[in-house]
């Protein structure tokens, strides 16, 4: 057990010292005990100490200097003042009270006739006492937590173990400082968390903070929360909480929570080296599956068994992609695209778990690939696919208020009625990512099998032959728009979209009327197309169609 000053004071020989500061001061520890023999004691302290004095070294000492003197103590964190009176001074200097009050130095005085002598050896006995039982106590808390690390108890057993030690529940959080683990369900939920401002007396070798938080299960009585940071490797981060509910945390309680903490800190270091080798297992198997390196059916299904996937049954493929939206500056996009898309992405995967906790996910540096098990019950492709877009836009909601700046896009594949089909179906889902948002800027969803004419022209690999598929008149077009830099294939696009309803093409494009109309003239014009011919019309859309392919060709031969 430590001692305290409080202990100090209950010695026989303190039986006629008078105590001088606030009560709280009496729970401070003390750590030694040393004779002051010259003004310049300060810089032979270690912290802790009572210091035994007569004020003789300081008699001649103006009242700034008594006044530094105390400042220099209390920046050693001294705990007490023993002064013996009447020596040299009939009190105590007035200075030396205020000074020793403002830095929270409590003042014991003792009478002329008491020896320093019989002071120092009762307290450095007691002190010694302390020391060897703190040694005792720190092996065999050390041993226990050793034993659990080794025995790979994980993060709930050690905080079990800690709350038995020191008799309070403890919470586990995460980084975004939600409960991941609690020994008691009263205080896995608080809030109203605010830092306390308080003195703290315990000499620790971990970094440590105090709050008041409310918890709704016990009447959102207030209690105080000892938290204490826990770093893992590459950024991780987790809080243990100690929550004083039964009582408030006690010197000898810093040893268990420091062997707790190192414990927890290997757990952490354990989990990220375990999901480290885990992840390279799974993206591996991943790679493997989507490129066809596979040398059979068999080794798949014994690979995918040694991590616990299930690949019986029907999946999908589904592609993720950010993009930093049009109206961020440029400079932005640089950043964005250098600094901060990788984070996103990683925030990404996270949001994509949670909503699904069964699908297999492989996040690479520019997209987030999902295998996704198509239920038993949503067999029939209207029904899966309505059910997969109905998860994706809560994928959505869930990124968009945190990411404003970023627009996220889906490529939904085909189906693949064997894990053998997996690769057909991501070679879909690429087609369909790199269509999405072209042809209808409203969705950001684009499932292959709604592709409608495009999954006819993608089975067309020659882009020459594509080509000579685009009408005369929107090549005319094309040229035009290209040598002159107006964008009238955007609104000719538009236009046929809103099937040539002028006023919905001003709207969808947020321009005039007469813009419109004036534009539409001049694609009349450079085209020389009739509008009112449904086959040419059709084979202007179906021109543009080619166009948007060759424009993703392009895209991907550049990358």
């Amino acid at each position: 057990m430590a001692f305290l000053i409080q202990d100090l004071l209950n010695l026989k020989v303190m039986e006629h010292a008078k105590f001088s500061g606030s009560p709280a001061w009496l729970s401070k520890p003390v750590t030694g005990i040393t004779v002051m023999d010259a003004p310049d004691i300060a810089d032979w302290l270690k912290g802790g100490e009572v210091i035994l004095t007569s004020l003789y070294p300081i008699r001649s000492h103006s009242d700034q200097d008594m006044k530094d003197w105390v400042t220099h103590l209390s920046a050693k964190h001294i705990s007490a003042l023993i002064v013996k009176i009447d020596k040299v001074f009939a009190k105590i200097p007035e200075v030396i009270t205020e000074s020793c009050e403002n830095h929270s130095i409590p003042i014991i005085t003792i009478p002329i006739d008491v020896a320093f002598v019989d002071i120092m050896y009762p307290v450095m006995e007691r002190l010694f006492d302390s020391k060897v039982t703190e040694l005792q106590y720190f092996k065999t808390v050390h041993d226990q937590f050793t034993a659990l690390s080794l025995a790979d108890a994980g993060m709930e057993q050690i905080i079990k173990t800690l709350e038995k030690l020191i008799g309070n529940p403890i919470t586990i959080l995460d980084r975004y400082l939600h409960c991941i683990a609690s020994t008691s369900q009263q205080v896995a939920v608080f809030h109203d968390a605010q830092r306390l401002q308080t003195d703290q007396f315990f000499s620790t070798n971990f970094a440590f903070y105090t709050q008041s938080a409310a918890f709704p299960e016990l009447s959102d009585q207030q209690y105080t929360q000892l938290v204490v940071p826990v770093n893992g490797v590459n950024n991780v981060k987790i809080y243990l909480v100690i929550n004083e509910i039964q009582h408030a945390t006690v010197p000898l309680d810093f040893i268990a929570i420091e062997n707790a903490t190192i414990a927890l800190s290997l757990e952490l270091v354990k989990q990220f080296a375990v999901a480290e080798v885990e992840r390279k297992f799974q993206n591996d198997l991943i790679d493997d599956l989507l490129a066809q390196r596979t040398d059979s059916l068999e080794s798949i299904y014994e690979r995918a068994n040694v991590i616990g996937w299930d690949l019986e049954g029907e999946y999908t493929v589904i592609l993720f992609r950010l993009c930093v939206n049009t109206h961020v500056e440029s400079n932005k996009k640089v950043m964005f695209q250098h600094n901060q898309l990788q984070k996103h992405y990683h925030l990404l995967g996270e949001i994509i778990s949670f909503h699904l906790p069964g699908a297999i996910v492989r996040t690479k540096s520019d997209v987030v690939i999902v295998l996704w098990k198509i239920p038993i019950d949503k067999g029939s492709k209207r029904v899966w696919l309505e059910h997969v877009k109905k998860t994706l836009e809560s994928i959505q909601a869930h990124l968009k208020p945190q990411k404003e700046e970023l627009t996220l896009q889906v490529g939904i594949g085909s189906p693949a009625f064997s894990i053998l089909d997996v690769p057909t179906s991501y070679k879909a889902a690429q087609n369909a990512l790199e269509l999405s948002g072209t042809f209808d800027q409203t969705h950001f969803i684009t499932s292959f099998d709604e592709l409608g004419i495009y999954r006819l022209l993608y089975e067309i690999d020659n882009t020459e032959h594509l080509q000579k598929f685009i009408p005369e008149s929107l090549n005319k077009l094309l040229h035009y728009s290209q040598s002159s830099g107006n964008d009238l294939v955007q609104t000719l696009r538009v236009f046929l979209q809103c099937n040539q309803n002028v006023t919905k093409t001003a709207k969808a494009l947020y321009i005039h009327y007469k813009t419109v109309a004036y534009r539409i003239q001049r694609i009349k014009d450079i085209m020389g197309i009739d509008f009112e011919s449904a086959d040419e019309v059709l084979s202007v859309q179906v021109g543009l169609k080619i166009v948007d392919l060759l424009e993703v060709a392009s895209r991907n031969s550049r990358r």
